[in-house]
């Protein structure tokens, strides 16, 4: 029970920000547009005016790389966001030094939510390639194209663990 608390207190504080740690210093920023032609962006003029992008919100790309300067402790923040070709957000992950790391999340093409769950490892890409390789660590949650709750369940390192609930 303490596991599905913690899941949807940690799941209320992800929803409220905009996709992106305020914190950090915004270093480089790749925009892969629709047809597959590929930006990068690192002059801080040009990364300033996507510094209040809310990427979790219907874009007009298909993937967008945000990578952060390194923290105190020298780890390097990415955070990876897919859209679908209608513009709504399909996919978002957070990486930390080139692996799977944080808050993995997915949308319907319709906008609502889909899953959301932890990895601690994994390729650090949202391909579908990569998912398979994600290890995925704590609670999870899955929801129909409704929006309505299908399942919660956890994992300890890879394992499915414990009760598993559906709705």
């Amino acid at each position: 029970m303490k596991a599905v608390i913690y899941f949807f207190v940690a799941s209320l504080l992800l929803f409220t920000t905009n996709g992106h740690a305020k914190a950090e210093k915004l270093v480089s920023l790749t925009l892969v547009d629709p047809h597959g032609l590929t930006e990068t962006i690192r002059a801080r003029d040009r990364l300033e005016r996507y510094r209040a992008v809310n990427f979790l919100l219907a874009q007009p790309y298909r993937k967008v790389v945000r990578v952060y300067g390194k923290e105190k402790e020298g780890s390097l923040r990415t955070y990876i966001t897919s859209y679908y070709p209608n513009g709504q957000v399909k996919r978002y992950l957070q990486v930390v030094n080139s692996r799977a790391s944080g808050l993995y999340q997915e949308w319907h093409s319709s906008g609502q939510r889909k899953l959301c769950a932890q990895v601690v490892g994994g390729e650090p890409d949202v391909e579908d390639s990569s998912i398979t390789t994600y290890l995925f660590d704590g609670p999870a949650e899955v929801w129909d194209e409704a929006g309505r709750p299908l399942a919660l369940f956890s994992y300890q390192r890879g394992s499915l663990e414990g009760v598993v609930i559906e709705y």
